[in-house]
Parts: structure tokens; C-alpha cells; sequence
């Protein structure tokens, strides 16, 4: 997809659906596999600086894939996002800019701890109102929104590889309740962390 050979990943689509519609007896699993390859998908364009739709957030994924009703209609979900990840690598022309890109690394190396607008901006020496449009202009995100993001990218990897508790998992990321993190979580990806954990 990176790399917009389309064709290829077109046919590779195809392929596991048809692997899928010979083997495959439990929907549920099905969906689940198809909600596996387009969170990933969504996450690699995104970690690689690309920017997609709204409609293409873990949540709304989530939904769209547990609410189909066959593999035909998984597919066409998958291809539809497919081309969105495509389109994004065939109209992008550079990278973040370097005050866009040092706020991202501010906020890689600093997302457990109490993040406001304000300390991002002074952390890259930018006013809060400057920092706010060119960061939602060039991530897709705001400030507060992709501090978020990252955060839930690690509660997913701490969940997935480590045996902490969930209080736990939320402090390390930022979170001091459980609650709110709980709450955040489910908001995030459309399941709560215990259930995240049972089925990854």
C-alpha cells in the first residue's frame, strides 16, 4: 500500500477472502480477521505521517466490520479503505514539516505524563493557537486528539504483551483512573480493555 501497488494489494485481498469463503464457518472469526488487517493497515498509514478520513478511526472500523453480514460484504469494506490508504501515499508530497514533526516527537517521549496544548507548544517554542493549526492541518488530529492516539497505541501493545492489571496499564500510559482510562479505551476502539486483551 506504501508503495501504491495496487493491483497487489487488491489481489491479495481477494485472495484471503476467497481462502476465507472456502474455510471459514464462524462469521465472527471472519470479522475479526478482517478487523485485524485493517487496524493494521490504519495504523502503518498513519505511524508512517499519512492522513485519512474520520470515518476511517479504529472505532468506526470496528463497527463497520462486526456490523456486516457476509464475506462479500467484508471485502468490499476492506477494499473501500484499501483505496483511501492508497490515495493517501498518491497525494502525499512530504513529510511533516520540522516544528509539526519535533511536536510528534514531543509527544512520543512525554505521553504519560499530564500533556497540555500549552506544554506542547512551549516545548517546540510555538504559540498554542499557531501550533493548533498547522498540527491539524499536516496529522489530521488535534494536539489533545493524537496525544490520545498515542496512548492508545501503547495501552493496545501493553494489553497484548504484558499480564498487568488494567489500573495498571493506565497509569503507565497516563491515566490515573482506571474508570476514565476504561472509558477512554472503549471510546477509542469500540471494547474495553479486558475484552481487547481476550480476543488479540
Amino acid at each position: 500500500v506504501t508503495e501504491g501497488r495496487v493491483e497487489e494489494a487488491e489481489e491479495t485481498l481477494h485472495t484471503l477472502t476467497k481462502d476465507l469463503s472456502n474455510n471459514a464457518t464462524d462469521i465472527q472469526y471472519t470479522r475479526f480477521v478482517y478487523f485485524q488487517i485493517c487496524n493494521n493497515l490504519i495504523k502503518n498509514v498513519l505511524e508512517l505521517g499519512g492522513k485519512l478520513p474520520k470515518e476511517y478511526s479504529e472505532k468506526n472500523i470496528f463497527h463497520s466490520v462486526f456490523s456486516a453480514e457476509s464475506i462479500l460484504d467484508l471485502e468490499q469494506n476492506s477494499e473501500k479503505m484499501l483505496h483511501a490508504c492508497i490515495a493517501n501515499f498518491e497525494r502525499r508530497e512530504k513529510p511533516f514539516s520540522p516544528n509539526v514533526e519535533k511536536a510528534v516527537s514531543f509527544i512520543v517521549s512525554n505521553y504519560w505524563k499530564d500533556l497540555s496544548l500549552d506544554d506542547v507548544a512551549g516545548a517546540v517554542f510555538l504559540s498554542a493557537g499557531y501550533l493548533s493549526i498547522i498540527f491539524k492541518e499536516e496529522t489530521g488530529y488535534t494536539v489533545l486528539e493524537y496525544i490520545t492516539y498515542i496512548r492508545m497505541q501503547k495501552a493496545k501493545e501493553l494489553l497484548t504483551t504484558t499480564d498487568d492489571t488494567i489500573g495498571t496499564v493506565a497509569r503507565q500510559i497516563g491515566y490515573e483512573s482506571e474508570y476514565h482510562f476504561s472509558r477512554k479505551f472503549k471510546e477509542y476502539t469500540g471494547q474495553s480493555p479486558n475484552r481487547y486483551r481476550r480476543h488479540s
